[in-house]
Formats: structure tokens, sequence, C-alpha cells
């Protein structure tokens, strides 16, 4: 699946910028859903919004790593 391709664009330099991408397209991917899911069903636990912080940061870090091999 996903992780495997991950794994192989930390060690194929032809996927590395392909696997990044998919990165930040799956972690922006939760963070939407987890904000839509604060609009549909109110507040969340702390846990979760904890998890919507990672997968910002996450997402971000992605795109500083992006910036770095092109």
């Amino acid at each position: 699946g996903m992780a495997s391709f991950w794994g192989i664009g930390i060690y194929s330099p032809q996927f590395a910028r392909a696997a990044v991408i998919s990165v930040i397209c799956f972690m922006l991917g939760l963070a939407c859903g987890r904000v839509l899911s604060l609009f549909v069903d109110g507040s969340a636990s702390p846990l979760l919004l904890i998890y919507l912080g990672l997968e910002i940061v996450m997402a971000a870090l992605g795109v500083l790593v992006l910036r770095s091999i092109e």
C-alpha cells in the first residue's frame, strides 16, 4: 500500500518526489476530514485535536522536504 510506496521513496530518488507529495496529500486529507468532523459533530476530545495539529505539522514538514529535493 501507501506505506510501501513511501518506503520505496526513501531509497529510490526517482520516486522520492512522488512519495513526498503523496504524504502531503494524505496528511492534508486527514486534517481536512478532522476539521470537517469538528464542524459537523462539534467539539472533539483533546487527543483528536492533538492528532489534527500533528497532521498539519507533518504536511508542513512534507512541503519543506519537497522544496529541499527540488
